[in-house]
């Protein structure tokens, strides 16, 4: 994003779409256990939003909820499952300090509540078509998506390659592994 789309009102109105669209998403633990119609109807009551992102947003979101890939990625693997949204983190990792933000992570666990693997899963609103712009987003967010998968590893003690890494993106309601 260059600095004049970043400070103009495109701009503002982008990351307002983008954020809103988080915490959208932020309200569903389960799709199983969600009710889009329920949901519809508080979300249009959120305050502090215009009314033009506030109605993008819903109508994005709720296009986005009707993908198959989508409601598969937000569905409860194991009964034992746990679901973090919009978890915070800080961390020092390789002699750096972090703070960031997990969109989403299932964690899933044996009898014994022990995890056994997790998948982060980052919402992604870019204006995504081709295979080619994919691709693109894929690979410009992956080196993000490989330093939640080590802090992740070291919060819950599970081997990296017990931690799937997936981007949805909400335009296109697509969801892709990236490793």
């Amino acid at each position: 994003m260059t600095a004049k789309l970043l400070f103009s009102r495109d701009g503002q109105m982008a990351r307002e779409f983008g954020t809103l669209v988080h915490a959208l998403f932020e309200d569903i633990e389960w799709i199983e256990d969600f009710n889009i119609d329920k949901a519809d109807q508080r979300w249009k009551l959120l305050p502090g939003w215009t009314a033009e992102v506030l109605e993008d947003a819903i109508g994005h979101t709720t296009s986005c909820l009707k993908s198959p890939s989508v409601r598969t990625a937000l569905k409860r693997p194991t009964p034992l499952s746990e679901c973090w949204r919009e978890k915070r983190f800080e961390i020092l990792l390789n002699k750096e300090w972090l703070s960031g933000t997990f969109d989403r992570v299932t964690i899933e666990r044996n009898m014994m509540g022990k995890v056994v693997k997790a998948t982060v899963l980052d919402f992604k609103t870019d204006r995504v078509k081709t295979p080619e712009s994919i691709k693109n987003a894929v690979e410009k967010y992956q080196p993000q998506l490989e330093t939640y998968r080590q802090v992740l590893q070291r919060m819950l003690g599970v081997p990296a390659n017990k931690i799937r890494l997936c981007l949805l993106f909400t335009r296109i309601g697509e969801v892709v592994e990236i490793s």
